[in-house]
């Protein structure tokens, strides 16, 4: 039985890029004329034969961390329900820190089974140079200038945190993060916030969590270990979960709220409803992220030009846990 022929096989013969073959074999996006006609020619001369899913199904592949956790999870609810609108099905790639599974939706994309990704992952040079090739949109990672990234305006993000902390005359703050293994835009929050409230002459600890170890229970647990030795912090910035940690742990320990601690969460999830006393919260807002997402995406798909960065607004919620 003879090995069935591949866009893959099509690129090596012709010399094109896997990318452009795929647009060309299905119609969508821009070719030039000389190379369609090369790339078709190719096709036929080496009997490709191209599944009936694949000509009748647009699917992108969105790339996520860990869907269980509320931005992401939000994220995609969200745009699962744009790419229907831009007649997409969605194909999700739930990283969970495991080997393989960005190769895995790279390879899915390069031989035209996706029309796309979407992507927030850790991940290697190599895969990242091999996403160049692709139309890819980033959420929040910053993965060089040929591929465009959607994000929040993370840098504001961070300026009206430090600012609500100073309004509450915060002495000993501590910024609880996640350490990624390659940049992410949203750690830019972080630095502004550190950076003004230093300016400021406060104290300022940062908090690094293990990024492959994010769980609820692990937070719980950096956290309570932090705030029983660090008894002299009365201000806390962190994501929405840690900052529900941070309340619940406070409150165990006899701490007033908001008179003796503050604390100032980050995303605008749920859970900020769910605290007693709410949370003081910067909210993102997901559907932008997510329609943002799509239409550069679909851009990108069909040869368009786009941005290197687009930012999408954050807004500032007060509730109890802040004067």
């Amino acid at each position: 039985m003879s090995k069935k022929v591949t866009l893959r096989d099509i690129a090596k013969e012709t010399g094109i890029g896997l990318a452009t073959v795929g647009r060309a074999m299905k119609d969508s996006g821009y070719v030039s004329l000389e190379k369609k006609e090369k790339i078709l020619a190719c096709a036929k001369e080496l009997g490709y034969e191209a599944s009936v899913a694949k000509q009748k199904d647009k699917v992108v592949g969105v790339v996520l961390p860990d869907t269980s956790n509320f931005f992401y999870g939000s994220f995609l609810r969200h745009v699962e329900l744009v790419l229907d609108k831009y007649g997409y099905r969605t194909m999700l790639f739930n990283t969970l820190g495991a080997k393989g599974r960005v190769t895995q939706a790279i390879e899915l994309a390069e031989e035209g089974a996706l029309s796309g990704l979407i992507i927030n992952a850790d991940m290697t040079a190599k895969e990242i140079k091999r996403l160049e090739n692709l139309s890819v949109v980033s959420l929040e990672r910053l993965l060089g200038e040929k591929i465009p990234m959607v994000s929040s305006a993370h840098k504001e993000g961070g300026q009206i945190a430090a600012k609500i902390l100073l309004e509450n005359r915060c002495n000993q703050v501590a910024i609880f993060t996640v350490h990624h293994k390659i940049p992410v835009y949203a750690d830019i929050r972080i630095e502004e916030c550190a950076k003004i409230l230093k300016n400021h002459h406060v104290d300022v600890s940062i908090v690094e969590l293990d990024s492959d170890m994010v769980t609820y229970t692990y937070i719980e647990e950096q956290m309570e270990a932090f705030l029983r030795n660090h008894r002299e912090i009365d201000g806390i910035f962190s994501d929405d979960i840690s900052a529900y940690f941070a309340v619940k742990i406070a409150i165990e320990m006899g701490k007033n709220i908001p008179r003796d601690f503050k604390v100032v969460g980050y995303d605008g999830s749920e859970i900020t409803k769910l605290i007693r006393p709410n949370l003081t919260t910067i909210e993102q807002d997901m559907y932008e992220l997510a329609k943002t997402s799509v239409k550069v995406l679909e851009d990108r798909i069909n040869g368009k030009e786009v941005e290197e960065q687009y930012l999408i607004p954050v807004k500032e919620i007060r509730a109890g846990t802040t004067l």
